[in-house]
């Protein structure tokens, strides 16, 4: 089945092998790809083959972010999960406003529609935007740990559903509605 998750200015639509160029002009930008897990440039080949090959894995679901006219800003994905728990990533998007939707509408399905109860993500410390913007939709930092293959510190960040539910989007909605 392949999910898509609709917002007020945003499009969640699961990748497939054919995003794999859109995909690779963001993951070969050094002004894009600073703060991602492997910043080495890659080809259309190695793009293609890692969806196909994630494809097979259950235990993920990765989404490109295109506005309502399916123009592609970016990637957001839940992997690695397990016993109700997703790692949040594979995260980034070059319009603002579909970041902070695109977040939102990842946890909500997340744990609505996947039934997760926890959602928890590594973001490079020296990232404060997204850190931030994680902050500001709910998410509490729980520590800091070491990459040693980025050699950068993480900010460790989770998210229950219970404290999804609770929290109040208010503000992010009229925020998306106003742009």
């Amino acid at each position: 089945m392949k999910y898509t998750v609709e917002g007020i200015k945003t499009r969640l639509i699961e990748i497939d092998e054919y995003d794999s160029a859109d995909i690779i002009a963001f993951r070969n930008n050094p002004s894009l790809n600073k703060y991602l897990s492997s910043s080495s440039e890659i080809t259309l080949d190695m793009q293609t083959n890692w969806i196909k090959k994630n494809a097979e894995q259950k235990d993920n679901v990765y989404f490109k972010i295109t506005d309502l006219q399916n123009c592609f800003f970016g990637t957001i994905a839940l992997y690695n999960i397990s016993n109700g728990k997703a790692e949040f990533g594979r995260y980034i998007c070059t319009n603002s406003i579909l970041a902070i939707e695109s977040e939102y509408l990842l946890l909500k399905f997340g744990f609505s529609d996947l039934k997760l109860n926890l959602i928890y993500c590594k973001t490079v410390s020296e990232n404060k935007k997204v850190s931030n913007q994680h902050k500001k939709l709910g998410f509490e930092t729980i520590g800091i740990e070491m990459n040693n293959q980025l050699k950068k510190e993480l900010n460790v960040q989770q998210l229950t559903k219970d404290n999804f539910f609770k929290f109040d989007y208010g503000f992010i909605m009229e925020l998306i509605n106003h742009f």
